[in-house]
């Protein structure tokens, strides 16, 4: 079989700005000539692979490092209105449409390869595909930490970060997966706690109010507290994946926003791309314990 006919349907986690080593192994797998059939993304790999598809490395890793999401949060000024918007804050809409036109597309259907954008219904805790969705609500639904950021509305529905639903966006992979088109999931391990309340926390500027909301989003707020430790504790499915990429080396923040060290972990991301296109083209002559790879 050429290199052509293989097809790699794509499933990306979240991670925020470290999710420039996902954007890396997809370009590899393009540059090498494979197929990709489909990308699923989640939170920060929803910027930077579908920026991928439009721009060169260096745009989005410069775009990545001077426009990160926790730069455009309104926090709310009041403790009402903190239990009022379960959350610190609200993503201003300027976000939104930088992403339109920064993208350059209207949603997500309209990218190169074809590509969901997941986030989460904040009712049910149920992942939501987003296809058709404008791209800078899809983008801003699929980062929305729930606590941090106000569910952002979407036909009637709330929606927030897509980690919350699916750690790894798996579930729509049965009705699309063909016998003959491998699965590769690219993941970083779970948050615990502490960074989740250090990501609140990190950026507001009326601390005590800031430390009161969240004390309050974790212990009294009863929707906002089951999402996160769902965010938390979600165990990631790989029981659809064919190809299992877990990152682990990647130490800074996921906030970080110096060119240098997320161009080191794009580099990373490619070299591992490479590595991931080797694994695709002999993947009928893998082992068991081949099919997983640990960065």
């Amino acid at each position: 079989m050429a290199i052509s006919d293989k097809k790699v349907i794509l499933c990306c986690s979240g991670g925020g700005n470290r999710t420039v080593f996902h954007a890396g192994v997809y370009q590899a797998l393009k540059d090498a000539g494979i197929t990709i059939k489909h990308v699923f993304t989640v939170s920060g790999s929803s910027v930077t692979v579908p920026l991928s598809m439009v721009h060169q490395p260096k745009f989005m890793i410069r775009f990545v490092a001077a426009t990160n999401v926790t730069k455009f949060i309104d926090y709310y000024e009041t403790f009402e209105q903190i239990q009022e918007n379960h959350a610190l804050g609200a993503i201003n809409p300027l976000f939104g449409k930088l992403i339109r036109t920064t993208f350059g597309v209207t949603t997500a259907k309209t990218l190169p390869d074809s590509t969901s954008i997941v986030a989460t219904d904040f009712n049910t805790g149920k992942p939501v595909y987003l296809t058709d969705a404008p791209i800078g609500t899809a983008v801003s639904a699929s980062m929305a930490l729930p606590g941090l950021f106000k569910p952002v509305d979407y036909e009637g529905k709330p929606l927030v970060d897509g980690g919350v639903g699916e750690k790894i966006p798996v579930s729509q992979l049965s009705s699309m997966k063909e016998e003959k088109d491998i699965a590769v999931a690219v993941w970083f391990p779970e948050f615990s706690r502490r960074v989740i309340v250090q990501s609140m926390l990190s950026l507001a500027p009326k601390k005590m109010l800031a430390v009161k909301g969240v004390k309050y989003l974790l212990t009294a707020d009863p929707k906002t507290k089951k999402l996160l430790e769902q965010f938390r504790t979600r165990q990631a499915d790989l029981s659809k994946i064919d190809l299992n990429i877990q990152v682990k080396s990647l130490g800074f923040s996921f906030t970080k926003t110096n060119t240098s060290v997320l161009s080191q972990a794009y580099k990373l991301g490619y070299q591992t791309g490479q590595r991931v296109t080797h694994m695709v083209l002999y993947y009928d002559k893998l082992e068991s314990d081949d099919k997983l790879m640990t960065v």
